[in-house]
């Protein structure tokens, strides 16, 4: 599963050509960060599962979260729908 987004990750330029550069960088940071920590865990066993798979789903998450953000600002959906409206009301009654 690493793989075929470390596959999405590197085909972030073909796949969304109007990418801004920071983007586009963090995406590749984050793929070479996924193949090294890939790397330490099955070839060289310096890393357990445990370290390897929290490793992998924290830049997992954090990727798919920014680019999620990046689809909603490229669709031009980029609203604030969360709105909060504060109505003071003042009620006097006449104590008699």
């Amino acid at each position: 599963m690493i793989r075929v987004l470390i596959i999405i990750i590197l085909t972030v330029n073909f796949l969304l050509p109007d990418s801004p550069r920071q983007f586009k960088q963090l995406s590749y940071a984050t793929a070479g960060i996924l193949i090294f920590s890939s790397l330490l865990f099955q070839p060289i066993g310096y890393l357990s599962l445990t370290a390897f798979e929290l490793i992998a789903f924290m830049l997992t998450f954090a990727w798919l979260l920014l680019l999620l953000q990046h689809l909603q600002t490229l669709a031009g959906k980029n609203v604030n729908h969360l709105k909060l409206e504060i109505i003071v009301t003042t009620d006097k009654k006449d104590s008699v």
